[in-house]
């Protein structure tokens, strides 16, 4: 293999990576109660045709890529011009267990579907002008969460472990990376009562024990209440690789995007929102569209994070 197909192989590997990083919820700084529970079914999807460089360029769909790669640098042709489009249905669980402690699950369903774009080609056996769909369980997601301090301000302490499900890695498209990651996060949130508003904001470090590298991430949750039954949101999320053995392998993003709660009563929301790769290195720009509906019972206020109810205190 010549090395301008191994690059090109790498890049398309690095791509598919990127582009299936399990994303988190939000931020939660508050935990629930023994006896107490939240669930969430949301639905999403993207599809993208473009990317950012390496260098936090926006190329164009057909443009190719230039690498850096061995002190050198390689014009790689169209390897990621090419449409990406994901749909997922993603089930989200939070259950109090212990005082001050509470169990976390996620398990997505995911359909990831590769089209070329016109003259674009793919390594080996996938060249074949019409990529097929890939659908199933992706990767589960099992954590722990902890309180540090409980109130109008919060402090947690979140452990999780990501592990794949029944999907084969080897496939192209493939529906996650294929390995475990264990992760650790603090949560720190507010309750602004004089502003109907709440503020969580958090922080980790994902150990990956395989490629791609690990990572260091950062989300801003900032939610202001409408009226008695809408909840109107904003997210950022930022994240960088640590560790990266080639400059292929480094990538950071900046991800933001609005989100709409309806609290119809105590036990239900309806969501709707959506998240963005505002700027980034090494990655897909995605604009991905959700929408869900939460099932909970907790007596945690509406100024104290997206697990609360309608009461004001």
């Amino acid at each position: 293999m010549s090395v301008r197909h191994a690059v090109q192989s790498l890049a398309v590997a690095v791509f598919a990576t990127v582009v299936l990083l399990p994303r988190p919820a939000a931020a939660d700084a508050w935990v629930l109660a023994p006896g107490e529970y939240f669930s969430e079914f949301r639905g999403s999807f993207f599809s993208s045709d473009t990317y950012f460089d390496q260098d936090g360029g926006r190329p164009a769909p057909d443009a190719s890529i230039l690498v850096h790669v061995w002190g050198a640098s390689l014009r790689l042709p169209r390897s990621r011009a090419h449409r990406v489009e994901e749909r997922e249905l993603r089930s989200i669980t939070e259950l109090g267990w212990k005082k001050g402690m509470s169990f976390l699950f996620q398990v997505p369903l995911t359909s990831v579907t590769v089209l070329p774009s016109t003259n674009s080609r793919l390594p080996g056996r996938l060249n074949n002008g019409f990529l097929p769909t890939q659908t199933g369980l992706s990767d589960a997601l099992i954590g722990f969460k902890y309180q540090l301090k409980d109130g109008s301000t919060a402090a947690a302490l979140e452990a999780d472990w990501k592990a794949p499900l029944a999907y084969d890695r080897e496939l192209f498209p493939a529906l996650g990376d294929g390995q475990q990651d264990i992760g650790g996060v603090l949560h720190l949130g507010a309750a602004l009562d004089r502003l109907n508003t709440f503020l969580e904001v958090s922080g980790g470090y994902l150990y990956r024990f395989e490629t791609p590298p690990d990572e260091v991430r950062g989300l801003v949750d900032l939610g202001s209440w409408l009226g008695p039954s809408v909840l109107v949101s904003g997210h950022y999320e930022y994240f960088t690789t640590v560790g990266a053995d080639t400059p292929l392998e480094e990538s950071s993003a900046h991800i933001v995007g609005p989100q709409v709660i309806y609290r119809v009563d105590d036990h239900l929301d309806v969501v709707v929102g959506s998240r963005h790769t505002w700027i980034g290195d090494n990655v897909r720009h995605i604009d991905r569209y959700h929408v869900g509906f939460a099932y909970k019972l907790t007596k945690l206020n509406r100024l104290q994070g997206f697990l609360g109810n309608k009461r004001r205190s």
